[in-house]
């Protein structure tokens, strides 16, 4: 790393000592943005955790539709006429079941198949091959959280078929224009990992379409909780949502209007990213040459890094100057007028 980098980094930041930040100074070269690349491309959908998918297992709060064909004192009156969900038993929060005949089962954690079989068999000591229908009809004991910048939120229910992200956001209303696809975030057993949904509604990428599992949490944030911070010598000062959550330096540039080539060192091109530990990194392009500017296309940025164009000599001098000159011209108007 030149000297004149680091000096010119320190004219923008206050010292490390003082901010209480370790600070790295990093040129933007090719091998910097493949390597920051490649660490964008960890799964985090590996990082959580869970059991994989098997058929439905019948929780506390369900309702159960049970039918038992040719006796029908043991179905609840007109159960095959009226609505299931009507119709039906309430599975109680210890997750167990009355029965006629039978009395109270603790049916938590069966599918309907192993339900089926196991009130056949009991049913047997009274009826002679019984042939009975179990189907959960109203899935109420697991649940997730879909929240955000989506049509409609609120809770989704899991049945029988599996509930992936893409369905929980089909049901959900899908997003809405303003909805950060590359950040949003799956909460699970206390643990938070971040998902690219662009990725996969526009790459395929099945591996971002979690499966997901009962009180998982999902919450798409919006566009302008994901915004860059443009400043120093470009045109139009902002801070600039990322759309759709991505958004390179080039853009970012493109975006304030450009860089003011009448004040700006175009060599002096900073971006300043503060990591979640008590560390910042300051990436450094010079844009002096055209091929820097592929390099600003391809370098992504992150929500809240600050890019900042610095000074021009000359207008550093020239800001001084304007600065003097008012006090200088007062000084001799002043002089002037005791010498008379």
């Amino acid at each position: 790393m030149t000297g004149s980098f680091r000096e010119a980094a320190a004219r923008l930041m206050p010292s490390d000592s003082e901010l209480g930040l370790q600070v790295e100074y990093v040129p933007i070269t090719p091998t910097l943005i493949s390597k920051l690349e490649e660490a964008s491309d960890v799964d985090a959908p590996k990082a959580l955790t869970g059991k994989e998918r098997g058929p439905y297992r019948i929780g506390p709060r369900d309702v159960l539709s049970v039918v038992v064909w040719e006796h029908p004192e043991l179905t609840i009156p007109a159960g095959e006429y009226r609505a299931a969900d009507a119709a039906g038993q309430i599975v109680d929060e210890e997750g167990c079941l009355y029965y006629p005949y039978i009395g109270r089962l603790h049916v938590s954690g069966m599918t309907t198949n192993e339900l089926r079989e196991l009130l056949a068999k009991r049913l047997s000591k009274y009826i002679e091959n019984p042939q009975l229908d179990v189907r959960v009809a109203a899935y109420r004991s697991q649940r997730v959280h879909v929240i955000g910048a989506i049509g409609q939120p609120g809770i989704q229910p899991i049945n029988d078929v599996p509930l992936t992200i893409a369905e929980a956001i089909s049901r959900s209303g899908g997003l809405t224009d303003k909805a950060d696809m590359r950040r949003v975030s799956l909460t699970r057993d206390g643990r938070t990992v971040i998902l690219d949904l662009l990725s996969m509604y526009k790459h395929g990428d099945a591996a971002q379409n979690v499966l997901l599992q009962d009180e998982d949490v999902l919450y798409i944030p919006g566009i302008e909780e994901s915004k860059v911070f443009v400043m120093g010598e470009v045109w139009n000062p902002q801070a600039a949502p990322m759309i759709r959550g991505r958004m390179s330096l080039a853009e970012a540039l493109s975006v304030a209007g450009g860089v003011n080539q009448n004040t700006a060192d175009s060599g002096q091109v900073y971006v300043i990213r503060r990591d979640e530990t008590s560390s910042a990194r300051v990436f450094h392009l010079n844009a002096d040459s055209a091929d820097a500017l592929l390099l600003a296309d391809a370098f992504e940025l992150k929500p809240h890094d600050i890019v900042f164009v610095g000074t021009a000599s000359i207008t550093r001098w020239n800001r001084v100057i304007s600065q003097i000159l008012p006090s200088a011209v007062l000084l001799k108007t002043y002089r002037d007028a005791n010498e008379r």
